[in-house]
């Protein structure tokens, strides 16, 4: 859903189109910032005719991230291919795309696939921010990172791979134990309701029997005191 205001936008989906239009009218740089990427930013900064040396990655190098996003260290390896300078400054959790330092997009989904299928929300102010503290502060960080060594994103790449990729393989056993304790846990939802229910129906017929025994006696009575030559 897309709720338009006088100088902004508001999204509540998908905001890569977004992005695609904002990255091919840039002029003059763009940056990105974000803690999480893959190719998909790649693919994104293709649609500029810009020189690559316009362009830059603001990240977050850290090693529990590069275990949450194992093909981040590819990606780096690859906008180093492409041109594409990639800097960490430390503590970033911030998504933005910063285009010419005027125009952004800021909210919570990532620059990866999956940030595409997750439910995210996304603001995309129409007019220039310029001169904003926003902005200046996005600079800043931008100034303050490092330039990430590509001899260390070799190392990191043959030195981390098989821990990586164990970590990966737990994530999966992890989501198969999951998906087992939930279903467990339904299903003891599931029997004892049934278990309530068995026991309410138990306690009906008991109720019904009651009734129909005093219904009897009720009426052996009436029976009793209404005999042809009764004296009462």
């Amino acid at each position: 859903m897309t709720i338009p205001e006088t100088n902004r936008m508001y999204i509540a989906r998908d905001v890569y189109q977004n992005w695609k239009r904002l990255v091919s009218g840039a002029e003059d740089c763009i940056t990105i910032y974000s803690p999480f990427f893959d190719r998909l930013i790649l693919s994104l900064l293709s649609n500029t005719d810009l020189n690559k040396e316009k362009i830059i990655i603001v990240t977050d190098l850290r090693p529990e991230y590069l275990l949450e996003n194992p093909g981040q260290l590819q990606t780096i390896k690859q906008a180093f291919l492409d041109g594409i300078s990639v800097l960490t400054i430390p503590d970033l959790h911030a998504k933005v795309l910063l285009i010419d330092d005027r125009y952004i997009s800021t909210g919570s989904q990532n620059f990866t696939s999956r940030g595409r299928k997750n439910k995210e929300c996304t603001t995309v102010p129409k007019e220039s921010m310029n001169g904003t503290p926003f902005v200046e502060t996005l600079v800043q960080w931008r100034e303050e990172a490092t330039p990430i060594d590509e001899e260390l994103v070799d190392n990191l790449i043959s030195q981390l791979s098989n821990r990586i990729a164990q970590h990966k393989n737990l994530i999966e056993e992890t989501k198969i134990d999951f998906e087992i304790i939930c279903k467990k846990h339904q299903q003891a939802k599931r029997d004892l309701e049934i278990r309530r229910f068995k026991e309410l129906e138990r306690q009906s017929k008991i109720r019904f029997s009651i009734f129909k025994v005093y219904a009897s006696i009720k009426t052996l009575s009436a029976n009793r005191f209404s005999l042809p030559g009764s004296y009462y």
